[in-house]
C-alpha cells in the first residue's frame, strides 16, 4: 500500500521579503504517519509525506519526505506522485493557503 500524507501549512510570498503563512505544525500528519506504520506493518510499502520546510516530520521507516513550497508546489508534487506511482490512499491534513498574489513586486 502506498499513501500520501500532506501536513503542515503553506507559505505564499507577497513580495520579495514578506510572506503569508499559518501556524500549522504538521503534528497531525506526523502522528497519522506513525499510526499507519504501526498499524499497517508490512502492508505499508511507502508513505509520501508532502510538507514545507519547518513542518514536523516523522522519523520512520518507509516514509519519504517530499518538500514543497506553497500551494502551487504542493499541487505540483501531488500531480507528480499520482502520475508516477500507484497511490492507494491520501490523508490531506495540510493547511493550504487560499491566497496567492499574481506576481511579486
Amino acid at each position: 500500500m502506498n499513501l500520501i500524507i500532506t501536513a503542515g501549512g503553506t507559505t505564499e510570498a507577497i513580495d520579495r521579503v514578506r510572506k503569508i503563512t499559518n501556524s500549522a505544525t504538521g503534528r497531525l500528519g506526523s502522528l497519522t504517519a506513525g499510526e499507519f506504520v504501526k498499524q499497517g506493518g508490512s502492508r505499508i510499502e511507502k508513505i509520501f509525506y508532502v510538507c514545507e520546510e519547518g513542518t514536523a516530520v516523522p522519523q520512520l521507516p518507509r516514509v519519504e519526505i517530499v518538500r514543497v513550497e506553497g500551494a502551487e508546489g504542493a499541487r505540483d508534487a501531488l500531480s507528480r506522485l499520482f502520475s508516477s506511482r500507484r497511490i492507494d490512499a491520501v490523508v490531506h491534513s495540510m493547511a493550504v493557503s487560499d491566497y496567492a498574489v499574481g506576481s511579486l513586486t
